[in-house]
């Protein structure tokens, strides 16, 4: 049975025994013959050498099989890196039939023992700026190579002869034979100026830089620079002109060239006003304006001055127009303008002809009607007069009929009202009757009454007669405010009037009649050696048949203007720190002079202005008996002095308020404020004069601002403070008592 080649296959072999009776036993047997030997490389050379560039030859080697034909291939493995001596190694197989193979190796050695070729022209001409080249021609097969080569100038001609020797080396360090070359050089390039061609302009006030172009050659380093004379080409004005300025570069070979410059000088420059210059001239009105010239400045030629008025023009009643300088320079550049205003001023003032005197009212009079007031000028005919009413000092507040001075009143002649204690006769303001008599009598310190429609707010500081520096402070509020018929008749209750002194009851019909309200707390505090002591008051006598009296001799101890009646009074009663406090109680009187003049003056101030805001001021002062005006009537601007008298009627008023009150070392000031602006917050005496300032800031709107005054620097009193908040100013009363 053939097999997979040629040389293989498969014998089947049969055995048969047979016995001598012709019995048979048969066994079959299977030789496989194979092939499984390579083919053998006979011994033969292996290592071949070539010229690089030379052709490899392909040497088959010879190889034997033991069973059948043999076949051949090769391949070649890469060269080595070195490129002088190369080796590739060739990879021969020999395969036989069955598919057996074998290698065989061959060494095939490449090398490189042949020197480059140089050649080329003996004589070649090149430019003197571009010699550097290799003019030559170089073989080589195999490998890269380099040239080196020597120069050796030598002069002559224009440029001269560079003697140029070539060698030209392989990689594998091969040389080739020397080449000597003669270059003749030569040149025909101009230097090169930077600039060539430039333009520049020059202010005529400038000095003309230098003109130093940068001459360069291609061959020459040492070149021949000279400057041409300048041409001047005159311009339009003597300040301007064209300048061409030439400078000529020669280089060796006579080649040459020049840079040009052209320079324009100019003037753009308008002349420039100094700053010394007034730009507004004021005149009186009437007066003629001189002719006054500024003055400017310019680079570089004369100036020629110009000037144009405008048209008269009324400003805030002044008459005034613009005078507009031009300056112009030789070449007609001309400045910006420059404005002289020019005014016409009114500075002085209008002269008020029938300013009014001065006037003290009485008491109950009324306050005239304002005089009409003229004012002439000599340059306005049409002089603005305007008024002014400013009120100051203890003005009613709104809803407030009379504001009382009170003081102890002096017993009439002849009456029964004052009081012998230890055989001394005196007067008294207040008593508290059932007090043992070292506690029953005061005088008034200090105090003030005030009366509203139908209500009378007493304040007072009552001394004892017999210890100045204890007593009580008295804070009392009465209701009513009836006349004599309603008294008497018309309250539902039998009811009179008291006059125990004589002769005081007289003008009872003309009085007015109040009760005393019922209030909790005290109304009377002690102070002093009475520290501690709060008697509360009630109306005396309980049935209303007598009131407290308002009017002339109502006071039931003399004939002067007064307030008086009866009360009540319980509460506990502290002679001095030491002595335990007593439940008190008893009736007790007041009896008050009052002095309800006004306590303020009023200045009336006529205003003349004219046109120009010039003005002058007139004032009359409108006072009353015991009031103390501040000012004389010296024709100053009083608004910042006093309050306007028409902003003592407002709408909303700040809430200001001191205590206590009277106060003895520290003041507390509480104000809420209507206005978010400044405020401010004064205490003045009674003549006006401004004796502390408690506190000055912005303040915000509705906020309750609580300041703490200390009186020291103050003697005991009484004292105006005045709180303003922007347009609000309120003035109340404060009384200090040490």
């Amino acid at each position: 049975i053939d097999g997979n080649c040629p040389q293989t296959y498969t014998m089947e072999r049969t055995y048969r025994a047979t016995d001598n009776c012709g019995n048979q036993a048969v066994e079959t047997r299977y030789v496989d013959i194979v092939d499984t030997q390579a083919p053998s490389f006979e011994e033969q050379a292996n290592t071949f050498t070539y010229e690089c560039g030379e052709e490899i030859a392909v040497v088959q080697p010879i190889a034997n099989d033991n069973c059948g034909n043999v076949s051949y291939t090769f391949a070649d493995g890469e060269p080595s890196a070195n490129g002088c001596n190369q080796v590739i190694v060739r990879t021969w197989t020999a395969e036989d039939e069955c598919g057996n193979t074998s290698t065989f190796a061959q060494t095939i050695n490449i090398v490189d023992t042949t020197a480059p070729v140089i050649t080329g022209d003996i004589q070649t001409t090149r430019p003197c700026d571009s010699n550097d080249g290799n003019y030559i021609t170089v073989t080589e097969t195999c490998n890269s190579y380099t040239v080196a080569k020597t120069d050796v100038f030598v002069s002559g001609g224009c440029a001269g002869t560079i003697i140029r020797t070539y060698v030209a080396t392989d990689a594998c360090g091969n040389a080739s034979a020397e080449f000597t070359q003669f270059i003749l050089l030569t040149d025909n390039v101009a230097p090169s100026a930077s600039p060539a061609n430039s333009t520049i302009t020059v202010d005529c006030a400038e000095v003309i830089p230098a003109f130093t172009p940068q001459f360069t050659d291609n061959c020459d380093d040492d070149l021949n620079i000279v400057s041409l004379p300048d041409s001047i080409i005159e311009g339009n004005c003597a300040a301007e002109r064209t300048i061409i300025r030439r400078v000529r570069a020669t280089d060796s070979c006579d080649n040459s060239s020049v840079a040009t410059q052209t320079v324009n000088v100019v003037d753009d420059n308008a002349p420039v006003w100094g700053s010394e210059n007034n730009s507004e001239f004021v005149y009186q009105c009437g007066t003629e304006a001189a002719l006054l010239q500024p003055t400017a400045a310019d680079n570089c030629s004369e100036i020629n001055y110009t000037y144009v008025d405008g048209a008269i023009t009324v400003v805030n009643c002044e008459q005034r127009y613009n005078r507009t300088w031009i300056a112009t320079d030789a070449c007609g550049n001309a400045s910006t303008p420059f404005v002289q205003l020019i005014r016409f001023v009114d500075t002085i003032a209008p002269t008020i002809d029938n300013c009014p005197s001065d006037i003290e009212l009485g008491c109950d009079d009324e306050v005239p009607a304002p005089v009409e007031v003229t004012a002439s000028d000599d340059c306005d005919d049409n002089v603005t007069v305007t008024y002014n009413e400013f009120i100051f000092g203890e003005q009613n507040e709104p809803g407030v009929l009379s504001n009382c001075d009170i003081t102890t009143p002096v017993h009439a002649t002849g009456g029964n009202c004052g009081i012998n204690v230890g055989g001394v006769d005196i007067d008294w303001a207040m008593q508290l009757n059932g007090m043992p008599v070292q506690y029953r009598y005061y005088v008034l310190s200090e105090g003030n009454l005030v009366r509203y429609e139908d209500e009378i707010h007493l304040t007072a500081t009552m001394t004892n007669v017999m210890d100045a520096t204890s007593g009580f402070l008295v804070d009392v509020t009465f209701e009513g405010g009836w006349d004599w018929t309603t008294w008497s008749t018309g309250l539902g209750n039998p009811a009179s009037f008291k006059a125990d002194c004589i002769n005081v009851g007289n003008s009872y019909e003309q009085w007015l009649y109040f009760l005393l309200a019922g209030q909790e707390g005290a109304e009377l505090v002690g102070f002093g050696n009475y520290t501690g002591s709060s008697l509360n008051l009630t109306h005396a006598p309980s049935n209303n048949y007598f009131g407290f009296q308002y009017g002339d001799g109502a006071n039931n101890f003399n004939a002067a203007f007064g307030f008086g009646g009866w009360f009540n009074y319980t509460g506990v009663f502290q002679s001095s720190e030491t002595a335990a406090p007593a439940q008190q109680f008893g009736a007790g009187d007041f009896a008050l002079d009052l002095d309800c003049c006004p306590d303020f003056w009023i200045v009336r101030q006529w205003t003349a202005t004219d046109c120009s805001g010039n003005s002058s001021a007139c004032s009359q002062i409108i006072s009353y008996p015991g009031s103390t005006p501040v000012v004389e009537n010296t024709g100053s601007d009083l608004t910042e002095q006093f309050t306007d008298a028409r902003e003592n009627i407002r709408v909303e008023a700040s809430e200001v308020t001191v205590s206590p009150n009277p106060a003895r070392n520290i003041a507390q000031f509480n104000f809420k404020t209507v206005n978010n602006a400044p405020a401010t917050l004064e205490i003045f005496d009674m003549s006006g004069r401004k004796v502390a300032d408690v506190y000055s800031g912005t303040v915000e709107q509705g906020h309750t601002y609580q300041v703490s005054f200390d009186t020291e620097a103050l003697a005991s009193g009484i004292y105006m403070y005045r709180f303003t908040n922007g347009s609000d100013v309120q003035i109340k009363r404060l009384i200090i008592n040490k």
